[in-house]
């Protein structure tokens, strides 16, 4: 069995090393932060956005962590996260934020988000988050400011009762593969048995035939979807079990 499925897109992504604490009430010795280069030089117009891999929280957990940074918060009437890593969108030119982000229905919703205060001094946060127990949860620090304070620090993440991640054997089209960190979307897959895919789009995402199908590696069916429109930079071929997979860029295998 082969299954094709699409990563989010990574199309433009903070360069972001460990460096050495200056800001007052940094946790250890090392914090993230964006607007620096790895040799330790400040660039506020940089811009991008990094993530965490996806995690889940049983009832009763709390997210805390420390920020700095400019005062750039998320807007209140957007609940909709960025589509992947990519950094081009108008309506949030001038956000520098950390988000919580919740895998609703195949799309990442913003239900958590705090910013700076443009002081340089760590703040401490603590989300409640009881309610979103069981759900896929990720957390992202998003740079999109450019002026004298268009940066974002996070450091000291601690998540009280953290759900282990279990091995995924059958998870919904909708959702997300759970290898390599996941986040990738399943598009494509072929039944058991000798035939292979019937798609003849090398690959371009074009071929759209099949019932998509929210069981495998057992379900007796082979399905498309189209995902030419998608945003996204990187292939997963992988077997249903997941057991063999492999990663290959998207222009690799440009045609």
């Amino acid at each position: 069995i082969l299954v094709v499925v699409v990563p989010h897109a990574a199309a433009e992504v903070i360069t972001v090393s460990p460096v050495t604490c200056q800001s007052d009430g940094a946790d250890g010795g090392y914090f993230l932060r964006s607007g620096m280069t790895p040799s330790g030089a400040v660039n506020m117009t940089t811009t991008g956005v990094i993530q965490s891999p996806t995690f889940r929280v049983s009832s009763g957990a709390v997210i805390k962590f420390l920020v700095a940074g400019g005062n750039h918060p998320w807007p209140l009437d957007s609940v909709t996260a960025l589509s992947g890593l990519s950094c081009s969108s108008a309506g949030l030119a001038g956000v520098a934020a950390v988000t919580l982000e919740q895998l609703d229905q195949g799309t990442w919703q913003v239900v958590r988000a705090a910013t700076g205060d443009d002081t340089g001094a760590f703040n401490p946060v603590e989300w409640q988050v009881s309610e979103l127990g069981g759900e896929s949860l990720r957390i992202r620090l998003y740079d999109l400011a450019t002026d004298d304070q268009g940066y974002i620090s996070a450091d000291g993440f601690k998540v009280t009762h953290c759900a282990q991640n279990q091995p995924v054997t059958r998870p919904v089209v909708s959702g997300e593969v759970q290898i390599a960190g996941g986040g990738w979307e399943l598009v494509r897959r072929v039944k058991p048995g000798a035939s292979w895919h019937p798609a003849g789009d090398h690959l371009q995402g074009t071929a759209v035939y099949g019932k998509p199908v929210t069981e495998y590696p057992t379900a007796d069916l082979s399905f498309s979807v189209r995902f030419d429109d998608k945003d996204f930079d990187q292939f997963l071929f992988a077997t249903g079990d997941q057991e063999h997979w492999m990663i290959l860029n998207r222009d690799a295998l440009a045609v």
